[in-house]
Parts: C-alpha cells; sequence; structure tokens
C-alpha cells in the first residue's frame, strides 16, 4: 500500500481524534457499498476522515467525522 498524506496523518493524529490506528486500511460496510478507511485530511476540520468505496469505477468516496466513523466502526 502507497504512502499518502493522508495515511501518513492518520497514523500520527489518529489517538488525537479518539480512533486506533490499526482501523487504517481495514474494510467496512456502509449503506450498499464497501469501504476501506484510506487516511485522514487535517485540513477537513468537520468531515476529516477519508474513505474510499472499493471497486467503485469512478472513485468515489466519503468523509466522515470521528464520531461517525467510530459508529461506523461500532457497527461492523
Amino acid at each position: 500500500v502507497a504512502s499518502t498524506p493522508e495515511r501518513t496523518a492518520y497514523l500520527q493524529y489518529a489517538k488525537l481524534y479518539g480512533v486506533e490506528p490499526d482501523w487504517l486500511g481495514r474494510e467496512f460496510k456502509t449503506n450498499d457499498h464497501t469501504v476501506v478507511l484510506d487516511g485522514v485530511n487535517r485540513k477537513a476540520k468537520k468531515y476529516p476522515f477519508v474513505l474510499s468505496i472499493v471497486d467503485d469505477p469512478q472513485g468515489r468516496f466519503y468523509k466522515l467525522s470521528d464520531e461517525q466513523l467510530k459508529r461506523l466502526v461500532a457497527s461492523s
């Protein structure tokens, strides 16, 4: 897996957001999609977590808050 600024930031700041470092790269089910946690965008204050949709030909992704991410992990 390639290193990106989002991945690096996630590993560096996960505990600050109250999330676990080992969630990075993990797959989760949401609605009709499977998503992968790609990292955190530190510039995005409201929805910093980036999750890409697996096998999406258009490259779409979700942006979540820390609370939304925690709920997603708890429901998986």
